[in-house]
Formats: C-alpha cells, sequence, structure tokens
C-alpha cells in the first residue's frame, strides 16, 4: 500500500524551486540527449506554470530502440 509524504518544510519548499537546481537539471538532461546521438531527441526544461523544477528528454517520434535509457549514465 502506497503512502503519501508531505513535507512541511519552507526551506525543501523553495529547494523544489531553486533556479540553480533547475539549471543543473537542464545540463543533465542536455548531457543525455546529446548522448543519445540522435539530433531529434532534445532535452526540455519546465515551463513556468509547474509547482517545481523539472527537465525531460524527449524523442518527437517515440524511442523504439531505447536510446534514451542507455543513455542515463551521462546525466550523472
Amino acid at each position: 500500500m502506497a503512502t503519501r509524504v508531505q513535507h512541511f518544510s519552507k526551506g525543501y519548499a523553495e529547494l523544489l524551486k531553486d533556479a540553480e537546481l533547475q539549471s543543473d537539471l537542464e545540463a543533465r538532461a542536455r548531457r543525455i540527449a546529446a548522448a543519445t546521438g540522435d539530433d531529434d531527441i532534445v532535452a526540455e526544461s519546465s515551463a513556468p506554470i509547474y509547482k517545481r523544477n523539472r527537465a525531460a528528454v524527449v524523442a518527437p517520434m517515440g524511442d523504439p530502440e531505447n536510446k534514451i535509457l542507455r543513455a542515463l549514465d551521462a546525466g550523472r
């Protein structure tokens, strides 16, 4: 059974929205996208509507060869 965890710390909430953390996430996503070797796979950052920092690596036509999964180590 899953349990929902809530954090009531203001510091934790600010950490989720930190600009330095967002830039780190974007850099990791760009490294993963570059490691795939496919120009169609790109890194995207989150839109400002989200409540926390996010970044994504997106393959517009899907990733049937699992290039993104194979390149995840580049994001470390």
